[in-house]
């Protein structure tokens, strides 16, 4: 409804006042010089978006085809690889990088609130609302007035800022002379002559939209042959003409022995970090699992999207990942399999540790497959109209799809290859670790305060279960006197560790269901005796008077009914198991527990009575993933949250519980341990 009236109604400025004041940072660029950004409160940004994003065609429309800023899905790479193939082709002589000085905030306002009340009159009202009038900028107890610009870090200003300069690039351009912006990034590949025709338009056109060309940071890159020519026509522009290369848009465009040295530049860069990275993993090696995967490993991501033929050069990340990085995290080197095994994503039972070396050809192609359509369009005579723009979102879409689906695909491929150079054992973890939330703790981002944090130790032995590693410091002995590995120690009664086991997922699944919303939720409840049914009831059910139900609340299946359930933690890799699929296993545990329980719930207690299988290794039996949906969708109404959300949650909260009490298993003591008194001791003394 706000949203609504913020697009639609016009509302006095001072209504708007604390709606759009901003606390301005400032924010190093990589040249050195500051980026002003505006950050607004969250509300005021959940708006933008919502109204942004309800309007994204009519902006892309009115931003024109050029411009690949306006919310277009894959602009940025579209507008790399367009333009390198326009400097590839043989009637291009260069290509012309323009730098507008602090192009954002000096954007003529009143002429871009003109513009949109032209070309874009759905959108006026809403900009007019949010800029229409000068705005508050907070910065270090001082107050600025935002009187021109569309302010970075602001949803809209991104849209105002394509709206505002779109009569430019249409004033500019030239049926010889090819151009591609991204914001404020202008780029265009032709001639000699023509770029300059080109580069001496925007320059003197620019200044009324408030774009204002910085000669000092724009290049021409021109082909060796033409190198002279271009210092000759430029001379007195200064721009810097270069016949090797440049950055473009985060990519590179040039030569090959330019764009060799500029990704090599790059790579040493992403090594220091990894190096880095390495040193914190020697002591907290689940924080740098977590930081790569989320964060480092995407950094060079989108170079190799834009770049083409650039694997070999990421060998050296390659070789740290490989023998520093995987080392401080598994705790030992891996072969050549292992190594393969790794790179897998952790559904499929690796760690998502990606070769660089071999993404980089597939993230190119890929990109050059998706960004398809919108190249086609910018290098064709095609009008740009609204059915134009929805049909290139949706083949861009589809082709993403498609994508997704290819690497999906490789990844079984390689999948199906390292399952059958695996002995038996092997095959037997790779099946346990690609059950649905086995691996999500691997997922979970390591926060403390969750108790989703490993200790070095932890961490180390997590992934020694998860990949049979050998456990180097593991008693030959157990204190039950039989010999131990790592299955007898998560077998073995003696200690207590496997009531604790079962205990810790007893717990949190009644956390869980009490969350949901399950009434009157209890633990160990003693079940009614069962004397009177004693005729009636088989002779296999448990009849004992002092049996208890793990967890009971009302309420979960159908209203007002009594839900009983019982936990099983089973450790799958026993001997008794191995030759036994999960499913199955799972399958065998939970039919013996209703032959046990379910008949003597029925008829005594009234109400319905659910098995909770769950493996050592956080398989779930179809019994307990079913309480588990069902406890989620529950959440998603009572309390608001998305299922798809909720349902990682819980499997990482069980995961975790599992996880946690059989690491302690495997270094817990066994044996009874004397502890001191101080009954009588004498502090007198």
């Amino acid at each position: 409804m706000v949203a609504r009236k913020l697009a639609t109604s016009p509302i006095h400025p001072r209504f708007l006042d604390i709606f759009c004041a901003s606390k301005l940072i400032p924010m190093a660029k990589s040249d050195g010089g500051t980026r002003p950004i505006g950050i607004g409160e969250t509300w005021r940004r959940v708006l933008a978006k919502s109204v942004m994003r309800s309007q994204k065609q009519e902006i892309q429309v009115t931003a024109g085809k050029f411009q690949l800023a306006a919310g277009t899905n894959g602009g940025c790479e579209a507008a790399i690889h367009a333009l390198n193939d326009k400097f590839s082709s043989p009637e291009c002589q260069g290509v012309l990088l323009l730098d507008a000085r602090n192009a954002f905030n000096s954007l003529n306002r009143k002429l871009a609130l003109y513009h949109s009340s032209v070309v874009c009159p759905i959108m006026n009202t809403f900009f007019t609302n949010l800029y229409g009038s000068p705005r508050d900028l907070y910065t270090g107890g001082n107050i600025l007035s935002s009187e021109e610009g569309a302010t970075q870090g602001f949803p809209s200003s991104m849209g105002l800022y394509c709206v505002g300069i779109a009569p430019l690039i249409d004033l500019v351009e030239q049926h010889d002379t090819f151009q591609a912006w991204f914001a404020d990034d202008g780029n265009a590949a032709g001639t000699i002559s023509n770029l300059l025709d080109w580069y001496e338009d925007v320059y003197i056109n620019g200044a009324s939209f408030g774009y204002h060309v910085n000669p000092g940071k724009s290049i021409l890159i021109v082909k060796p042959e033409y190198y002279d020519e271009a210092i000759n026509l430029f001379k007195d522009t200064g721009v810097t003409v270069t016949k090797r290369g440049a950055r473009h848009l985060g990519a590179v465009i040039g030569s090959e022995e330019f764009r060799s040295e500029y990704i090599m530049d790059l790579v040493a860069g992403w090594a220091d970090s990894l190096k880095n990275l390495v040193s914190i993993g020697r002591t907290h090696p689940h924080l740098a699992y977590s930081n790569f995967t989320r964060n480092l490993k995407f950094k060079w991501g989108y170079v190799q999207r834009t770049v083409p033929d650039i694997g070999t050069l990421f060998k050296p990340l390659e070789d740290i990942i490989r023998h520093e990085l995987i080392p401080v995290l598994l705790g030992t080197h891996v072969n050549d399999q292992q190594r393969c095994l790794l790179a897998l994503p952790v559904r499929m039972g690796g760690l998502g540790l990606d070769n660089p070396v071999e993404t980089a050809n597939h993230a190119y192609t890929h990109s050059r497959f998706c960004t398809e359509p919108l190249v086609n369009h910018l290098l064709s005579e095609e009008i740009h109209d609204h059915a134009v723009v929805a049909r290139l979102d949706k083949a861009v879409s589809e082709k993403i799809t498609e994508c997704e689906l290819a690497t999906k695909t490789r990844h079984q491929a390689n999948f199906k290859i390292i399952h059958t150079m695996m002995d038996s054992y092997g095959q037997r973890l790779l099946a346990l670790n690609t059950e649905p939330g086995a691996s999500s703790w691997l997922t979970a981002r390591p926060i403390d305060s969750l108790g989703y944090e490993l200790t070095k130790q932890e961490f180390h032995d997590a992934m020694r279960l998860r990949f049979g590693l050998h456990f180097p410091d593991l008693n030959l002995r157990c204190a039950c006197g039989k010999d131990n590995d790592v299955n007898h120690a998560l077998s073995c009664a003696k200690g207590g560790y496997t009531i604790m086991r079962h205990d810790k997922i007893r717990d949190a699944t009644a956390e869980i269901l009490s969350y949901a919303g399950v009434k009157g939720v209890e633990t160990e409840r003693l079940l009614q005796p069962c004397d009177d049914f004693a005729e009636r009831l088989p002779h296999w059910t448990n009849q004992d008077r002092d049996a208890r139900m793990d967890i009971v609340g009302t309420g979960l299946w159908q209203p007002e009914q009594l839900n009983f359930f019982d936990v099983r933690v089973v450790h799958a890799n026993s001997a008794s198991y191995l030759s036994t699929p999960p499913t199955s296993l799972y399958r065998d545990h939970e039919q013996r527990k209703k032959r046990s329980y379910m008949r003597r719930v029925q008829m005594v207690e009234g109400g319905s009575f659910t098995p909770l299988i769950m493996s050592t290794t956080g398989g779930l039996g179809d019994e307990f993933m079913k309480t588990l949906k069902k406890a989620a969708s529950r959440i998603e109404e009572k309390h608001g949250e998305r299922y798809p959300e909720v349902m990682a949650t819980i499997k990482q909260k069980l995961r975790f519980s599992i996880l946690r009490s059989t690491l302690r298993s495997l270094r817990g003591c066994r044996v009874p341990i004397r502890t001191p008194t101080l009954d009588n001791f004498d502090f007198n003394l």
